[in-house]
C-alpha cells in the first residue's frame, strides 16, 4: 500500500446513508473490495480509519504503552481499542458510517480526508480548516525555533571543522607530528 505522508484528498461527499467512497490508496489488499478497516475516535474531533496491518501495529504499541500490571493503565488501554469497531467496505469501496460516529465527528454532506503517518483521519471540513488555521502560527514559529537551533548547530560545527583543519595545517607546516 502508498500512502503518502500528510496528504490532504479534496473533500468527500457523505451519501445519504453515510456512506463514502475510501480512497484508493488507502486500500489494502488486491483490487476489488470489499476491504477491512477499523475505525474509531479518541481525543481530536474526528473520526480514525486503519487498515487491518495499521490497528494491529497501533494496539501492538499501547500495550507496550500501558502495563497489564496496572489496573489503570489496562483501562486506559481498554477506552482506547474498545472505541475502534471493524468496518467493511462494499464491492465499490465505499464505508457506511454508524450514526453515532457522524455525530461524534460532527459531519455533515462533505468529510475531508487526511492521510498520515499510521491512519486516515476522516474530518468535518469546516473543523478541520478552523483547527488547521489556529495551529499555523504556532507551528510557523516553532518551525523557524528549529531552523534557529538547526542554524546554530551548523554554525558551529562549521567552526569546529575550520579550527580542526587549521590547528591540523599548522601542525603540518610546523613539522610537528602527533
Amino acid at each position: 500500500m502508498l500512502l503518502t505522508v500528510g496528504c490532504r484528498s479534496q473533500p468527500l461527499s457523505l451519501d445519504a446513508k453515510r456512506r463514502f467512497m475510501v480512497p484508493v490508496s488507502f486500500r489494502e489488499g488486491g483490487h476489488e473490495g470489499p476491504w477491512r478497516f477499523y475505525i474509531g475516535h479518541e481525543k481530536d474531533p474526528c473520526l480514525y480509519l486503519h487498515t487491518e496491518r495499521q490497528h494491529r501495529r497501533y494496539v501492538e504499541r499501547l500495550r507496550r504503552l500501558f502495563s497489564d500490571q496496572n489496573a489503570d493503565e489496562r483501562d486506559a488501554l481498554r477506552a482506547i481499542v474498545g472505541s475502534y469497531a471493524k468496518v467493511t467496505t462494499d464491492q465499490a469501496g465505499r464505508l457506511t458510517l454508524a450514526q453515532q460516529l457522524v455525530e461524534v465527528a460532527s459531519l455533515e454532506k462533505e468529510v475531508t480526508i487526511v492521510a498520515g503517518l499510521d491512519r486516515m483521519e476522516i474530518w468535518n471540513p469546516a473543523t478541520f480548516e478552523e483547527r488547521r488555521e489556529s495551529t499555523l502560527e504556532t507551528v510557523w514559529m516553532r518551525l523557524d525555533e528549529l531552523r534557529l537551533e538547526h542554524s546554530d548547530e551548523l554554525v558551529a560545527a562549521l567552526a569546529n571543522t575550520i579550527s580542526g583543519r587549521s590547528s591540523s595545517d599548522q601542525r603540518e607546516g610546523d613539522g610537528t607530528t602527533e
